[in-house]
């Protein structure tokens, strides 16, 4: 079963997270990044929450990379925080050399989806503030990337 999962895990993406939404501490994180390659678990793709210093993420860079130089990068999950939180998520994030984007669904249809369900908005506007959020989130990362291509 062990060698089955770890050949599934190559061809897919693997996400940790840890409990307790976004306000915990990401330092084990680390850890167990750590022993899931030591086992063996080498995903083309993690899916992360965000770290709070541009020293964690230097840290997963390491890591990630003395295990396994084919990895294709990580995304960086968003775990339902509102979008102005995401912002300095994303703006640390996007100085990893393996951060390559996000996945935050929830941070954009959440509400508006809540919203919806009950009645409380037409499908028109409910995609419209969607779309809204989702093009919202790709300015704040442009804008967050953009730091490193000017540098």
């Amino acid at each position: 079963l062990a060698n089955r999962y770890v050949h599934r895990a190559a061809k897919n993406i693997l996400s940790v997270r840890g409990s307790g939404g976004w306000n915990h501490n990401r330092v084990n994180h680390l850890t167990v990044i750590d022993r899931l390659y030591s086992l063996g678990i080498r995903p083309d793709w993690w899916k992360l929450e965000p770290l709070n210093s541009f020293q964690g993420w230097q840290k997963l860079d390491d890591t990630v990379t003395s295990w396994d130089i084919s990895c294709r990068g990580i995304l960086l999950l968003g775990l339902d925080q509102p979008i102005n939180m995401l912002r300095k998520s994303f703006k640390l994030a996007a100085k990893s050399k393996l951060v390559k984007g996000f996945a935050v669904g929830r941070s954009i249809f959440r509400q508006p989806a809540d919203d919806w369900f009950s009645g409380k908005m037409t499908d028109k506007e409910c995609i419209k503030i969607m779309s809204n959020h989702f093009q919202r989130l790709c300015d704040i990362w442009i804008s967050s990337s953009q730091d490193i291509f000017d540098s």
